[in-house]
């Protein structure tokens, strides 16, 4: 059960954030992610050290899902929950 909760909580937000990125992409990121959540993975995918400003909510969907597989090409679909 415990286990369970957990992963419902991982898959809500997991969803949230996907569609939130499609719906609202020039939201600050800030929105979502705390700065220790996106300046490390900014600093994984973009090998350079993060901006005073955080990137637009877009940006970094598209960042985290960078790390599960996504191929970031200028014209690609928005990822989705799976690659995310």
């Amino acid at each position: 059960m415990r286990f369970l909760a957990v992963a419902l909580l991982v898959a809500w937000r997991t969803l949230y954030v996907t569609r939130l990125g499609r719906d609202c992409p020039d939201l600050n990121c800030e929105a979502v992610f705390a700065p220790s959540e996106w300046k490390p993975v900014y600093r994984i995918t973009q090998k350079r050290s993060p901006p005073k400003q955080p990137p637009k909510l877009q940006e970094m969907v598209r960042m985290v899902a960078q790390l599960g597989g996504y191929i970031n090409r200028p014209r690609s679909d928005e990822p989705g929950a799976e690659t995310i």
